[in-house]
């Protein structure tokens, strides 16, 4: 069953994959571009799908598998409690300034939250400080729900305690790696790793004018640095075990924090 990439699609590819249909999902502007006519339709855009498929020619697109696409949700989902926490971390921190507490991360040890509840400061104040204190405490234990069922997700997986191993690579790191990168074969060399990441500029050049546009990537890999080394992670395309290379991310402090 062939499908135009959407995000709206994902239950009823759910449900065709319950009912044993295998789901190919493709590039929905190289669909539109192999199309021979003007006219857009339901029905045309279907028979364009079937001719593409029927001729070997449908731009199909990698679907992780579904353990994946669970994993990397969780991992969305936590990036953007981090982000609502940090957002009240630091307007507690422009309030305890105004207040005449530079404490900075000392602000948030038992001693330094003594201090600033018996800080004086203005009736406005201190009713935000306590509604942003109260907000705290449901994102941290929030936050610690998606360690565990990250960490309940990735016991005996070989290749996450193999990623492990190498200075640097915490467990939120390594799932990103697995569930994002995995299968490596479907790369065939790591200049195909770095622009599926989105670490490629565009270049926008003309004459002796010369410009690289900013780098785009997708919001699970933003912030990500990537090189290639020596290592033991995963062996090259050409299936030689012998010869392997490592591809190591480093993510924001976003999704780093807590590892």
């Amino acid at each position: 069953m062939g499908l135009e990439a959407s995000g709206y699609s994902p239950w009823f590819e759910a449900l065709l994959e319950e009912l044993g249909c295998e789901v190919w999902v493709g590039h929905a502007t190289e669909i539109r571009r192999r199309a021979r006519w003007r006219q857009k339709n339901d029905r045309r855009d279907a028979e364009l799908i079937w001719d593409l498929m029927v001729h070997d020619e449908f731009p199909r697109l990698h679907r992780p598998a579904a353990t994946s696409r669970e994993v990397l949700r969780m991992l969305r989902y936590r990036q953007k409690l981090i982000k609502l926490r940090t957002m009240a971390k630091n307007s507690l921190q422009a309030i305890a300034l105004q207040a005449g507490l530079a404490k900075g991360k000392q602000l948030f040890t038992r001693a330094g939250q003594e201090q600033f509840k018996s800080a004086a400061m203005s009736p406005v104040l201190q009713w935000q400080r306590e509604h942003w204190l109260q907000l705290l405490q449901p994102l941290n234990a929030q936050l610690l729900e998606t360690m565990v069922w990250l960490k309940g997700h990735s016991q005996d997986d070989l290749r996450l305690q193999r990623l492990r191993t190498h200075p640097g690579i915490g467990l939120l790191t390594a799932l990103c790696l697995v569930h994002t990168l995995l299968p490596v074969a479907r790369f065939r060399n790591t200049r195909k790793v770095v622009a599926y990441a989105g670490f490629d500029p565009v270049e926008r050049s003309s004459a002796a004018r010369q410009q690289l546009c900013l780098i785009h990537s997708a919001k699970i890999m933003c912030g990500l640095a990537v090189w290639t080394s020596n290592g033991s992670l995963f062996p090259t395309v050409n299936g030689d075990t012998s010869t392997l290379f490592m591809i190591v991310m480093i993510l924001p402090p976003t999704l780093r924090t807590n590892e």
